[in-house]
């Protein structure tokens, strides 16, 4: 069961991500820029063992990139 919820924040945070990049007004450039680094960091880890531990802590992590990006892009409104 904590394997599909763990999908479905991951999925949320990836799509997150996503709206935020998309929001930036720095460039077609940069922004595309974005996106690949986005899925790139996603894409790392697509293939990692079931271990809920590891994950938790991935998707922590992932939390604390997203509001760092949220603060980047502000900066670019």
């Amino acid at each position: 069961m904590q394997h599909f919820i763990n999908r479905h924040n991951v999925l949320s945070l990836y799509r997150k991500a996503l709206r935020i990049a998309s929001q930036t007004r720095s460039g077609e450039t940069h922004k595309l820029e974005l996106f690949r680094e986005i899925r790139t960091q996603f894409e790392t880890h697509r293939n990692l063992n079931k271990n809920t531990n590891d994950i938790s802590h991935l998707l922590s992590d992932a939390r604390l990139r997203l509001r760092e990006l949220r603060e980047l892009v502000d900066m670019t409104l």
